[in-house]
């Protein structure tokens, strides 16, 4: 799906698989944190991931994407 996206010009060319689980992540913690105060916070949040996620919203990013075995480490951790 990511490689499809990419190569169709609609998700920037430097999003990698790894990048999706940590975006993920993020989320699960902005629904478990908001869950009780304000629910529907996740959809706001969601919005700005994916708008930020569209080629034509690109920018350089100085920091690579987690490798697989950093993302691995990373959520043993927890």
């Amino acid at each position: 799906m990511i490689e499809r996206a990419r190569d169709s010009g609609q998700l920037r060319p430097d999003f990698e698989p790894e990048d999706l689980v940590t975006l993920i992540w993020a989320m699960s913690q902005v629904i478990r944190e908001s869950m009780a105060t304000a629910p529907d916070t996740w959809r706001r949040c969601l919005a700005f991931f994916l708008d930020g996620r569209r080629a034509g919203a690109a920018r350089p990013i100085a920091v690579p994407p987690l490798t697989p075995g950093q993302l691995s480490e990373v959520m043993r951790a927890r």
